[in-house]
């Protein structure tokens, strides 16, 4: 069983992403604000987790620098969905890596369901 948290203020970004990620081997938890998928992800420990940006109160970004400062969670892939351009300044954290990834709204389903398969270990979501 894969975990996987999504982090969205945009209902309808989160229903879609459930829609994606729906499969008997993922379990899925949302959360629409940046306070609340924190701890979410440090209760649910996830496989990967699907975040925002641009929200209100504690932003992507916010979320995504507490993450890689847990030691327990730094690992934790995350893929940054946003209808902001990436920033050159955080650009360095996406080049090459294995774990991040930045896509930006609006965006392929089929690519980012692709990069979720790859992220999680191979798994296929088109059961």
């Amino acid at each position: 069983m894969y975990r996987v948290v999504v982090i969205d203020d945009h209902r309808e970004i989160s229903q879609l992403l459930s829609i994606v990620l729906r499969h008997p081997d993922i379990e899925l938890h949302t959360a629409d604000d940046g306070w609340e998928g924190l701890r979410l992800i440090r209760e649910v420990r996830p496989h990967l987790v699907v975040l925002d940006v641009m929200m209100p109160g504690m932003n992507g970004w916010q979320v995504y620098d507490a993450v890689r400062a847990d030691p327990a969670l730094q690992q934790t892939p995350i893929i940054m969905v946003t209808v902001v351009p990436e920033q050159a300044s955080r650009r360095h954290h996406f080049v090459n890596s294995p774990i991040d990834r930045y896509f930006t709204k609006p965006f392929d389903t089929l690519q980012l369901r692709h990069e979720i398969e790859r992220m999680l270990g191979g798994v296929s979501l088109w059961r």
